[in-house]
């Protein structure tokens, strides 16, 4: 599928279409296995926003992050949440205005990203170990999240990866790869 972004919010879009109110849950099941790349963009990019300065973000982020991470290691199909968080309810009128806030750049992101190395989006070994190192960086975010801005350190290369994740591009998800060891390397630096 050329515009991988695109099918994720139509996909969004599909789930809520006729109601007032969509479970989390719903959204989830909707987007199945394309459902890691997003959340991981989405959580990454909470820490990477000024919105990750806030305190207990860094840690609430890395918790979530701990448990994607867990499911991809494990080789998980979906993205399972907690009951409290997949029944909760968001207002169709918000996520149309996301979405609709969102397509322009989602366009733009699918044409300039495209599939390349698709594969490896796909391979179970790359999977596991990318949700081995989300594993450890969720981990490494809750034990350091109190220091700020030094969590978002380990966002860029999560937001890589879930967007070659989202867009099809193994490229963008060895790029991922390619910075988490940096990434650490300066946080254990800095701490030292």
């Amino acid at each position: 599928m050329a515009n991988e972004i695109e099918s994720v919010l139509a996909s969004l879009e599909q789930t809520a279409k006729g109601q007032e109110t969509v479970k989390i849950g719903d959204i989830l099941a909707g987007l199945g296995e394309r459902g890691f790349g997003p959340i991981l963009l989405i959580l990454s990019m909470f820490l990477i926003l000024p919105v990750g300065m806030i305190p207990g973000m860094p840690g609430v982020v890395g918790a979530a992050l701990i448990i994607v991470g867990w499911q991809l290691f494990r080789g998980k199909k979906g993205i399972w949440l907690p009951y409290y968080v997949t029944k909760r309810h968001l207002p169709v009128s918000t996520i149309g205005k996301i979405i609709a806030k969102i397509r322009p750049l989602a366009e733009r992101t699918d044409r300039l990203f495209g599939h390349r190395l698709q594969r490896l989006t796909q391979n179970r070994i790359v999977l596991i170990t990318g949700g081995a190192g989300i594993l450890l960086s969720g981990s490494i975010m809750v034990t350091i999240g109190f220091i700020p801005g030094l969590p978002a350190t380990l966002a860029l290369p999560i937001l890589l990866f879930g967007l070659g994740l989202t867009t099809g591009n193994g490229v963008v998800v060895l790029a991922g790869y390619a910075l988490v060891i940096p990434a650490v390397i300066l946080i254990f630096w800095l701490l030292g």
